[in-house]
């Protein structure tokens, strides 16, 4: 009986998954959605999902990371990655307050920084308490930001939200700003090659 229950969470988790996937990927290639952003993308990829139809935190860095690494081009940007997944959690943070029979969806978006580009993270969340369990589905698809329509101070201020959250708690504050800076001037060649002239504060 048991098993039975399962299996059918389970087809409802991907029932959602799929559903997620298909409304995060018709909203992101929505021309008029794009044109109104203020940070639109020139390319976006493959739709990433993930169900769960077991008891778990949906919102703890260890159950996104897998999640939001499938999202990045390289390992590498492993700040990104960890801020990413942190920044998502905290939002995902807001379906703990689930009643049982509840369910609920997120959306949002995060901005990054991949191997060589500067990406937007959009992702959609879904999450549903049942018998004292949670079980969710996420979506999420990684897009290339058209940096000629973007703002730098604009695309800083949004990288800065997620790239806070990227380093471990115990770092020190002094290596924690030298990494920061780093990535930051990462962030401004690559937004100054792809933009073809240089980055002026407005």
């Amino acid at each position: 009986m048991t098993e039975i229950r399962d299996n059918n969470f389970s087809k409802l988790c991907e029932g959602k998954g799929e559903l997620l996937s298909k409304a995060l990927r018709d909203r992101i290639l929505e021309q008029d959605f794009m044109r109104k952003s203020k940070f639109p993308i020139i390319y976006a990829s493959e739709t990433i999902m993930r169900y769960r139809a077991e008891k778990t935190d949906i919102s703890s860095r260890e159950s996104l990371r897998e999640f939001v690494q499938g999202l990045f081009c390289s390992s590498v940007s492993e700040e990104s990655i960890a801020g990413v997944a942190a920044f998502i959690g905290n939002h995902a943070r807001e379906l703990r307050d689930l009643k049982e029979g509840q369910e609920r969806v997120l959306e949002g978006y995060a901005i990054a920084v991949d191997s060589f580009s500067l990406v937007r993270i959009d992702y959609r969340i879904w999450a549903q308490k049942c018998d004292a369990r949670y079980i969710s589905a996420a979506a999420g698809i990684r897009g290339v930001l058209d940096v000629k329509r973007t703002r730098w101070n604009d695309f800083l201020s949004a990288y800065m939200e997620s790239l806070n959250l990227g380093f471990p708690e115990d770092i020190s504050q002094e290596e924690k700003q030298e990494q920061i800076t780093k990535c930051v001037e990462k962030a401004r060649m690559l937004f100054r090659l792809f933009h073809g002239n240089l980055v002026k504060s407005e």
